[in-house]
């Protein structure tokens, strides 16, 4: 039995490595890293495959499961949040942070402003496009629609949200 799980497991490695160090590659913005956190979720999806039940979830959704946990426990045990009020940080650094937390609060602002220039739908397919990267065929089946008309919605409120900060003449990159 162990022999045919593995060997299946070796299936889904092949399968799922490249989409699964993508993903955390992301999210963690360094390679190296990447891969050692990729080996940790491929390993802690291992030792659990006897677990999986595929008809409670897919492969793919049972992994990226596992890699968001594993990603949310390696963020929390780094503590990449540091006290404002920690003695290691200079006064200049405070001064950064806090620009950089005013930028960030002002820019919030801005996009709560420019998603009001939006319809309902287009606001629900700008979300779920950008923010939860689905595609268009899973947001079709989300509001009813076909894939062809989500990616019209989607190239119209791209175009108002252009307009909007070409108008208040805004750029987002002056705060990225």
């Amino acid at each position: 039995m162990l022999t045919i799980q593995k060997m299946e497991f070796e299936q889904v490695y092949t399968d799922n490595y490249m989409l699964i160090l993508k993903y955390v590659l992301k999210k963690v913005n360094n390679y190296s890293l990447a891969e050692d956190l990729t080996s940790d979720i491929f390993f802690k999806a291992f030792k659990n495959y006897d677990r999986y039940d595929p008809e409670k979830a897919s492969v793919k959704t049972w992994l990226f499961r596992i890699t968001e946990n594993h990603l949310k426990n390696y963020y929390r045990d780094r503590k990449v949040f540091s006290d404002i009020n920690d003695e290691s940080i200079t006064e200049g650094e405070n001064e950064d942070l806090m620009l950089q937390a005013a930028l960030l609060q002002e820019f919030r602002d801005i996009l709560a402003d420019a998603f009001e220039y939006l319809s309902e739908k287009q606001r629900r397919v700008i979300i779920l496009k950008y923010f939860y990267n689905k595609k268009s065929n899973e947001i079709a089946v989300t509001l009813n629609t076909t894939a062809g008309n989500v990616r019209i919605i989607s190239k119209r409120a791209l175009e108002r949200l252009s307009d909007f900060f070409k108008n208040k003449k805004i750029k987002p990159e002056d705060y990225i």
